[in-house]
């Protein structure tokens, strides 16, 4: 397992490094974290409280219904979590 999680770590690491010069190529100040915790939501939200962050943004699949109140919504517990503002967005 430690081999397939540093793996995926890695990945992760190369994604959101390219996705930051990118963004920063648009003149847009960015800064990244690759997060783990128990749950994505919990993650995401004590990062922000611990960094004081301003904005957290996010994407989303969107999925609502039925399958959302099987598994729950990672975004809407940001949503209601955050004590500041989150920008959902649904690629697209």
């Amino acid at each position: 397992m430690t081999e397939i999680d540093e793996q995926h770590q890695r990945e992760g690491e190369r994604g959101l490094a390219a996705l930051a010069e990118r963004t920063r190529a648009r003149g847009v100040s960015t800064s990244y974290t690759l997060l783990g915790g128990s749950t994505v939501a919990s993650a995401v939200l004590e990062h922000a409280e611990s960094t004081r962050a301003d904005l957290v943004a996010l994407a989303t699949h969107g999925r609502g219904g039925y399958r959302r109140a099987l598994v729950g919504s990672v975004a809407d517990k940001i949503i209601r979590g955050m004590h500041g503002p989150v920008l959902v967005v649904r690629p697209g």
